[in-house]
């Protein structure tokens, strides 16, 4: 359950630090932690499964194993699909020629919140 627990942690910190980041306008680092949080809180419910962790980016992926365990993960699926270009999308470009809207960064900082509170509310249960 530790490393749930951490999990969970970090996937808060993230989810603090797009909401900040967003609030600044720095949009490219922020969808990328929306990301991340919808990453961990994922990895936070397999690893309390006790679940080998998938060392992936790919929301989908975590997710469909998440699905093995409960099909109420079937409501993330179009969430998941959403936020997994942004673990690389704004990361490996020019920051000139390449930002993310503000409404899709505010869309993934939803989501991401969205996942981490009814996820993080399942793993108390």
């Amino acid at each position: 359950m530790k490393e749930c627990n951490q999990y969970i942690r970090r996937a808060e910190h993230d989810l603090k630090s797009a909401k900040i980041l967003f609030q600044e306008g720095i949009y490219d680092v922020a969808v990328y932690h929306a990301q991340q949080c919808g990453e961990k809180i994922l990895k936070a419910y397999l690893s309390s499964k006790e679940e080998k962790i998938i060392y992936s980016h790919d929301l989908s992926k975590l997710n469909k194993e998440c699905l093995k365990y409960s099909d109420v993960f079937k409501k993330y699926e179009e969430y998941c699909y959403i936020l997994t270009p942004y673990a690389t999308e704004f990361r490996y470009v020019a920051i000139d020629e390449f930002m993310p809207e503000k409404s899709d960064v505010e869309e993934a900082v939803k989501i991401a919140e969205i996942m981490f509170e009814e996820i993080k509310k399942i793993l108390k249960e």
